[in-house]
């Protein structure tokens, strides 16, 4: 009975460390380095045209982040995060174009204005909740490509209309920063999209630090706290108003940050760009790579600019299908029936549950700081003293 027991038993994880041992930083530094090895090393074997594609990325990635903020980790349901990106991105178009702004001064003008028009829409979300709130929002993703093209006020002018406005100074490299990245001897295409790739990595990570810092904060907290129980943390002393309006409007603010990266990393802005269908695509890409993640986020990115490429060309192999967008937009929503089926939680719970299976971290036990050791002598003599004085009576 014991053989067959222990022959069924399922096999334990394959390496176990010890949290904070010098076997268990070992392994953190190299999952790092195998994360950061082929980001360092991409733009200088793939072509120019694939560097600016990952650019791109940079950019959803931190307008997911946004929209991971309202939705994962505040459990709100927001569909017009794409009006804020789309905000941010027009901002600094408008900044470079009008007043010769450079880009990276006007990333904290994009914040400012994208806070602010968050935490108007965010009013909305102190009445109404669920799916009421999810049509306000998504309203909100329909009209922006609309308000892009009115004459009146002399908005069109500015915006471009249906056409949109190119940036009229792009970002480029200078003499120093083509020597840093090792872009001497390569064409133009190359140098701007390797430039452009490394600017916007760099604003990407800093957005995520920033988010992971705010998410492990006080305020972090009590988002999570509202999404799991808004009575138990109305009771715990949330103030449910004012954290509403500042997911709100921080969201925003992120969003319209990944606006005005993919302002930078395109060269040009369009309405079509920020229009509902992307507002449902950068949705599905939360989804699929997994909602209050923030490594989902970058794969989220990815999956909004490499699905749109990838899946026209799926559709040519299907038989008896044709080749046009319709069956592409299919071929989104198979995928997101399928992960939803087999994937639940996307793609980074299905990563963490196979990490799980191979390797597993035992935590560290805490370990009392001398003050606390102290106080816990004093109770536990005071504690005899008093048990001493009962059985002597």
């Amino acid at each position: 009975m014991s053989a067959n027991a222990t022959a069924t038993r399922p096999a334990g994880p394959l390496l176990t460390f010890k949290q904070g041992s010098s076997q268990h930083r070992t392994f953190q530094v190299i999952g790092w380095a195998c994360l950061a090895i082929p980001l360092l090393v991409a733009p200088y074997v793939l072509p120019s045209f694939r560097v600016g594609q990952l650019a791109q990325c940079a950019g959803w990635a931190v307008a997911i982040l946004g929209m991971n903020m309202v939705i994962g980790y505040s459990g709100l349901i927001s569909l017009g995060h794409i009006a804020f990106t789309g905000l941010g991105a027009y901002t600094t178009t408008i900044m470079i174009n009008e007043s010769s702004v450079p880009f990276w001064l006007t990333l904290p003008i994009a914040f400012v204005v994208c806070f602010a028009f968050g935490a108007l829409v965010g009013l909305p979300a102190l009445k109404i909740r669920g799916l009421y709130l999810a049509l306000v929002t998504f309203a909100l993703a329909y009209t922006f490509p609309i308000l892009l093209k009115i004459e009146g006020g002399g908005i069109a002018r500015r915006t471009g209309g249906e056409n949109g406005q190119n940036l009229k100074h792009r970002l480029l490299p200078t003499r120093l920063t083509r020597s840093l990245l090792m872009l001497n001897g390569k064409d133009d295409p190359s140098k701007v999209a390797i430039y452009k790739y490394f600017v916007l990595l760099l604003i990407a990570a800093v957005c995520f630090l920033l988010m992971r810092n705010i998410v492990k904060s006080r305020a972090g907290r009590a988002m999570i706290a509202i999404r799991d129980n808004q009575i138990g943390a109305a009771v715990s002393g949330v103030p449910l108003s004012r954290q509403k309006v500042l997911t709100f409007a921080i969201s925003a603010a992120f969003a319209g940050i990944g606006g005005s990266m993919l302002a930078g990393a395109l060269d040009s802005v369009g309405p079509t760009a920020f229009d509902a269908n992307y507002a449902v695509l950068t949705l599905m890409g939360l989804v699929l790579a997994g909602a209050a993640t923030l490594h989902g986020c970058w794969i989220g990115g990815l999956l909004v600019v490499f699905l749109q490429d990838f899946a026209p060309r799926l559709v040519k192999h299907i038989p008896f299908v044709h080749a046009s967008p319709v069956y592409a937009r299919a071929v989104f929503g198979l995928i997101l029936v399928l992960v939803a089926f087999f994937l639940p939680g996307g793609i980074v719970s299905a990563a963490r549950r196979l990490k799980a299976r191979l390797v597993r971290v035992i935590p560290a036990r805490p370990t009392a700081s001398r003050p606390e050791r102290a106080s816990a002598v004093v109770g536990a003599e005071a504690m005899g003293t008093t048990v001493g004085s009962v059985t002597s009576r």
